[in-house]
Parts: structure tokens; C-alpha cells; sequence
């Protein structure tokens, strides 16, 4: 937990929006896949369950383009290493 906390303690503010708004996305991606799978089993045959949820697929997928876009915009890092 400590090395965690020190990782998020040293990267930049666009990198802590760009892992939120991935985890965020993610979330999201998982509910909308859990309701569609649910709502499977009252449907009739033939009948597309996820005409009911596209608004929250298309949201969950520009909530993932957001956080890659963000990333570029991460200022880079130098990595050290340590010499024995």
C-alpha cells in the first residue's frame, strides 16, 4: 500500500484524470455488461439487448478514448536506476 501511495504521490495531475476517468470507464463498461446480460433473460428470441444500452456503450467508449488521448499529453519521466 505504501508503494502505491508513493507511485500516485509523484506523477503528474494528467495522469491521475487519465487513470480516473480509465477506471471510471471501466466501471462503467462492466455495469452496462452486467445489465445487458441480465436483461437477456426477459427478452424474447430474435431481440437485441443492447439497442436499450447503447447510449451507455458509446459513453463508456469515448470515456476510453479520453483517458488514451490523455496520455500523451503525460509529461515523461526518467526512469533511475539503481547501480549495486
Amino acid at each position: 500500500m505504501k508503494r502505491l501511495l508513493m507511485y500516485y504521490t509523484k506523477q503528474s495531475r494528467i495522469k491521475k484524470i487519465s487513470d480516473a476517468i480509465f477506471l471510471v470507464a471501466i466501471a462503467m463498461s462492466l455495469y452496462t455488461f452486467i445489465m445487458i446480460r441480465m436483461g437477456t433473460a426477459n427478452l424474447p428470441p430474435n431481440v437485441c439487448p443492447v439497442e436499450k444500452h447503447h447510449a451507455e456503450i458509446y459513453f463508456s467508449i469515448a470515456l476510453l478514448i479520453l483517458s488514451v488521448i490523455l496520455s500523451f499529453f503525460e509529461p515523461k519521466q526518467k526512469e533511475t536506476v539503481d547501480k549495486p
